[in-house]
């Protein structure tokens, strides 16, 4: 048997002694801003979906089979789940597995060449043919800003923000802005006959903001929540992915 210094080469920035552990420090917001406007700060491991899957992903069972039922029901699949919960304690491949749904949703076919063993290829929808949503938990703003520029301070403003930009959001802003939860109609204007990957990282963390800066914040957050996963359940071409740090979350 040959030992691991025998089948395993060393990177190069290791053997030369320039290695940076902050390379490994992943982070969703980033890589859906790279798409949005083409710079970054997040290494350009995550943001090129090439580099990513060819170089920083190993196609473990988990990996796999989420992002397998993610994109068969945005395909249209029926039978694949709507609604997805990721948890795990940290470190534990949430937000990986949140970067290669954001690349798949955003080149899609273009990535054929390195996803084949991670998704079949009849799954990869047509480039910039899906909406992202990304939402970090940590960071969505919980109470209005001042002045001119929308900046978003209610989930579902968030996200019909990030599907329709400023025209929707405008369109709906007496509801998006509202403390209570929407309803069907809001949610048929902003995600009707559309392909959308739904993504809410950390809501244990937002819920508990939202609680502290509203009154009744998590109460209108549950039931916001709710009314989307039946929304997504009877449409195909949604799929929402829910993450939580895991069952001992201080939140």
């Amino acid at each position: 048997m040959k030992s691991v210094l025998d089948t395993c080469t060393p990177r190069e920035s290791i053997v030369k002694g320039s290695f940076n552990p902050e390379v490994f420090t992943a982070a969703l917001m980033p890589v859906i801003d790279f798409y949005r406007t083409g710079t970054s700060t997040i290494d350009e491991i995550y943001t090129n979906g090439e580099s990513f899957f060819r170089d920083a992903t190993y196609p473990t069972e988990g990996l796999t089979s989420t992002i397998t039922s993610v994109f068969r029901r945005i395909s249209g699949d029926g039978s694949a789940p709507s609604v997805y919960r990721a948890e795990t304690g940290f470190g534990g491949g949430k937000t990986h597995m949140l970067i290669g749904c954001t690349h798949i949703a955003a080149r899609g076919k273009e990535l054929a060449s390195v996803t084949g063993d991670i998704l079949p290829a009849q799954y990869l929808p047509e480039p910039h043919s899906v909406h992202i949503v990304g939402v970090a938990g940590d960071e969505i703003p919980v109470r209005k800003t001042k002045g001119a520029q929308i900046v978003p301070y209610t989930l579902w403003g968030e996200i019909a923000y990030q599907v329709g930009g400023e025209d929707l959001y405008k369109e709906l802003k007496e509801q998006a802005e509202a403390q209570e939860a929407p309803g069907k109609a809001f949610l048929d204007k902003v995600l009707g006959n559309k392909k959308v990957l739904i993504m809410l990282d950390e809501m244990a963390v937002y819920a508990t903001r939202i609680d502290a800066a509203q009154k009744n914040g998590s109460a209108n957050l549950a039931a916001f929540l709710m009314s989307l996963y039946g929304y997504a359940k009877n449409h195909t071409g949604i799929a929402v992915i829910i993450t939580l740090a895991g069952s001992s979350d201080a939140f």
